[in-house]
């Protein structure tokens, strides 16, 4: 039993890195393998380095994507539908990534998301966590927050911690505070989430 897992997205090796990203794959299977050279038969390479002897090789080696030669393309790794083991699969990505063109597959799962990235011939792994309902604005807000307690005409030095001798014109901490309060309350925060002005003076 697994979690399934969503995958969008294609990554793509072109035709002329085809025969360079078989080489990759015969050095990571001997690796994983423990294979060492002289161990292969005679005619081994032979076989396996040509366009179609890599595409079966990689479709023999990877549990959950799929992997198409495409005329003129190229080699194209891809999922038709949901998986539960994908890691399994992540070591192709990380030994041909010289040879993909940068791109991105998007994976996800109950709740939580994922990218695998290549780019300049790295492979990359960037997590990421679902957001819901009014918590999706809550980067916004803590953007906007940072902003009204770290003014950028104060250097990076909160708005509280500044001598009163060196704050902004016409501005003291209460104005501050009360900037940080009404952008949380409009925002969907704290006790007096979503009131009006007046309803919330009418509760002080």
């Amino acid at each position: 039993m697994g979690t399934d897992v969503y995958i969008d997205g294609e990554l793509t090796i072109p035709e002329s890195k085809v025969l360079e990203a078989g080489t990759l794959l015969l050095e990571a299977i001997g690796h994983q393998d423990e294979l060492a050279p002289e161990y292969l038969p005679p005619d081994y390479h032979q076989k396996i380095l040509t366009p179609d002897g890599i595409l079966g090789l990689l479709n023999e080696r990877m549990t959950a994507f799929e992997v198409e030669l495409r005329p003129a393309f190229g080699l194209v790794f891809g999922v038709d539908d949901c998986t539960r083991r994908e890691d399994e699969d992540q070591w192709v990505f990380k030994a041909l990534a010289p040879a993909f063109d940068n791109g991105e597959l998007y994976m996800s799962a109950d709740d939580y998301k994922w990218m695998w990235v290549i780019e300049n011939g790295e492979f990359r792994e960037v997590n990421a966590e679902t957001v819901y309902d009014h918590d999706e604005n809550a980067v916004p807000t803590i953007e906007k927050l940072v902003a009204l307690i770290y003014p950028a005409a104060l250097g990076g030095r909160p708005i509280t911690a500044v001598p009163p001798e060196e704050r902004l014109p016409e501005s003291d901490d209460s104005d501050a505070l009360f900037l940080i309060e009404n952008l949380l309350r409009m925002n969907g925060y704290g006790p007096q989430a979503g009131m009006s002005e007046l309803d919330r003076l009418a509760e002080v």
